[in-house]
C-alpha cells in the first residue's frame, strides 16, 4: 500500500487532545509516523500512534 507520508514526518501541535490528537492519529492510520510537541507528554496519543505501527516522536 502507498502511504502519502513515505518517508515524511508531519509536526503535530497540541497532540495530547481534541483536534491535535485527531490529526496525529487520522495522519498515523493514513501511515504516517508523527513529530508531536504538546505542552505536557502526550502518553495517550503515543500509545495509541504505535498500536497503529507508526513512530513517534515528541
Amino acid at each position: 500500500m502507498h502511504s502519502p507520508c513515505r518517508e515524511k514526518w508531519p509536526f503535530v501541535s497540541g497532540c495530547d487532545t481534541g483536534l491535535g490528537q485527531g490529526m496525529a492519529l487520522g495522519l498515523a492510520e493514513a501511515g504516517c509516523d508523527i513529530v508531536g510537541i504538546n505542552i505536557v507528554e502526550p502518553v495517550e496519543t503515543i500509545e495509541r500512534v504505535t498500536a497503529l505501527g507508526r513512530r513517534f516522536s515528541a
